[in-house]
């Protein structure tokens, strides 16, 4: 019988794995783990709950130097292309 008063949350989509680090900076898998420790850390010092091995989007975006926010919405969706590892000749606007 199920129990209808549990209700199943989803927060896979909210982080950034390791590999996806690892994509967007072209670095190394264990430069991306040492990037989200260090993120890791600062949030903690901020009183927030961390997930190892996994770093908040929003946080990341916002600490990392790969979205300035005066990006054009092109360069938005190449970023979006790259994390979801899809050819852009294979998208069509």
């Amino acid at each position: 019988m199920e129990n209808k008063d549990t209700k199943t949350v989803s927060v896979g989509q909210e982080f950034y794995t390791a590999q996806e680090v690892t994509t967007m900076l072209g670095a190394s898998k264990t430069s991306a783990y040492r990037v989200i420790k260090r993120l890791n850390a600062e949030l903690e010092e901020k009183g927030y709950i961390t997930i190892t091995g996994k770093i908040s989007k929003r946080y990341f975006l916002e600490k990392s130097y790969i979205w300035p926010l005066n990006w054009s919405v092109n360069w938005q969706l190449t970023l979006l292309f790259i994390c979801l590892n899809i050819s852009i000749d294979t998208f069509v606007l």
